[in-house]
C-alpha cells in the first residue's frame, strides 16, 4: 500500500455511480469520485457523452476522474464545448479542480 497521490481519468463508457465497474474501483474507499467529493459542481444535468448530436440533460457522466489519496476536490464541471452546432468530440471535457492534501 502506497501513500503517494493517483489521479485516475478516462471515458470509462459506464455511467459513475450505477455500474459494477465504478462500483468495483470506489468501493471501500479505494478511489474517490471527484464529481462526488466536489465542494462545487457545474452542469450536473448534462451527459458526458454527446455522440456529436444536442446536448442531452439526463445528468449521465461515462467520462470520470478518480483520485486515491489525499486531494481536496474545489470544484468539477462538465463543460459543454461546442461552436455553430459542431462539437469537437463525441465527449464533453470534464474538469476538475483539485489541491494536494487535506482539506483544511
Amino acid at each position: 500500500d502506497t501513500k503517494l497521490p493517483l489521479i485516475l481519468t478516462g471515458d470509462f463508457n459506464a455511467a459513475g455511480g450505477t455500474n459494477q465497474a465504478y462500483k468495483i474501483l470506489t468501493d471501500d474507499g479505494f478511489f474517490s469520485d471527484t464529481w462526488v467529493a466536489a465542494k462545487q459542481r457545474k452542469n450536473e444535468d448534462l451527459n458526458s457523452f454527446n455522440g456529436f448530436k444536442a446536448i442531452e440533460r439526463k445528468s449521465i457522466r461515462i467520462d470520470w476522474i478518480l483520485t486515491r489519496g489525499e486531494f481536496t476536490v474545489d470544484s468539477t464541471e462538465i463543460v459543454p464545448l461546442s461552436r455553430d452546432g459542431q462539437f469537437p468530440s463525441d465527449h464533453f471535457p470534464v474538469v476538475t479542480k483539485l489541491r494536494f492534501g487535506a482539506a483544511r
